[in-house]
């Protein structure tokens, strides 16, 4: 039969409470499992296990909290699948539930290199798609107003830390204001040709000018010089 102090000597043993320490609380939970109450009496440090047991039992339920947020990252990671234009919601999401985490908890992560990898390759994908998108526009007309859209609608879609790599934007933003320009340049022309002697006649004319007019994005309205004489 073991004395007391070896006994409790198993329980200053324990140490640290850590995830890892089940077997140590184990085995000295057993060992004084074998003595009597006047026996367990005399060990000094009994109230240390009992304290080893709860802090055992904290760091249990935090290793499954913590295992689960992992989990759910790494599904996160797993759902990005192959990367495409569209896929920067998905991957965005990924990331932030990521960046949640503890450092440690971080690199706990069993598929982070995926998450990584796919963000380089959208960034990639963006830029090209996007820079293609502005290419396609070419001379600006009114007939251009699809292909300006869709660029811009492509630009969007993008975090700013990458459209700040898009080395033609300025092209698609000069060709905004430009296409802004010709439609006020129309609306004024067709306001113009409504003519001063308003008859019944007048009526496709002026629907022709008001229709232009509200083609003319509202905050620009005002550069329709003669937009008094439409009202």
């Amino acid at each position: 039969m073991w004395e007391s102090t070896e006994r409790g000597k198993l329980i200053d043993d324990i140490g640290e409470v850590s995830v890892d320490s089940g077997p140590q609380i184990e085995a000295a939970e057993r060992a004084i499992a074998e003595l009597d109450a006047d026996q367990q009496a005399k060990i000094k440090n009994l109230d240390l296990l009992e304290e080893a047991k709860l802090q055992y039992a904290d760091a249990l339920e935090i290793k499954k909290e913590n295992d689960e947020k992992i989990k759910r990252v790494e599904n996160r990671i797993q759902n990005i699948g192959t990367v495409t234009i569209d896929s920067w919601s998905v991957i965005s999401i990924a990331r932030k539930e990521y960046n949640a985490l503890d450092s440690d908890l971080q690199e706990a992560v069993p598929n982070k290199e995926t998450l990584f990898e796919a963000e380089r390759t959208f960034e990639a994908l963006a830029i090209q798609t996007v820079t293609d998108e502005i290419e396609q526009i070419g001379t600006v007309s009114l007939e251009r107003e699809d292909a300006i859209i869709s660029a811009k609608k492509a630009y969007e879609k993008i975090d700013e830390s990458i459209q700040k790599k898009i080395e033609n934007r300025e092209a698609l933003f000069a060709a905004e204001d430009e296409l802004i320009q010709l439609k006020v340049e129309r609306a004024q022309s067709a306001i113009d040709a409504i003519g001063s002697d308003i008859t019944l006649e007048s009526k496709d004319a002026i629907f022709e000018a008001a229709q232009a007019f509200n083609a003319v994005p509202v905050d620009d309205r005002e550069k329709v010089e003669n937009r008094a004489a439409l009202t």
